[in-house]
């Protein structure tokens, strides 16, 4: 919205670069907000539950990073490093074993993976 702590029109002239990243910032409509609201909590359900892991994933990652560059000033780093690991695991074979889609998947568990994003997600915990 365009009232609030920071608007659109401030959040352009303060940053230009950050303001495109946002799909918030695209629009001032209070029905868009609260649909780009729920396609959030129905992808963090799915990808709490394991179904279509990939994709739920993804729409986690870019509604976050979304909500991160609405207002880039007000920031900790928590939320850069749940940014990181949405971003890493994008990679990473996480419908394998504990999700809906381990159970609907017909191809062999023990199939190989990309080492480097575990190598990555490792490195950044330590």
């Amino acid at each position: 919205m365009d009232e609030g702590v920071l608007p659109r029109d401030v959040l352009y002239s303060w940053s230009p670069q950050y303001a495109y990243f946002s799909w918030l910032s695209l629009t001032n409509s209070s029905l868009l907000y609260g649909l780009m609201q729920g396609v959030y909590v129905l992808s963090l359900l799915s990808f709490l539950v394991g179904y279509k892991t990939k994709w739920s994933n993804l729409i986690v990652f870019v509604l976050y990073a979304s909500l991160f560059w609405r207002n880039p000033f007000v920031t900790i780093n928590a939320e850069v490093l749940t940014r990181t690991f949405l971003a890493l695991t994008l990679f990473l074979p996480l419908n394998r074993y504990w999700a809906v889609d381990a159970v609907l998947e017909t191809q062999d568990r023990k199939r190989p993976y990309p080492i480097i994003p575990l190598v990555a997600v490792k490195v950044q915990i330590s």
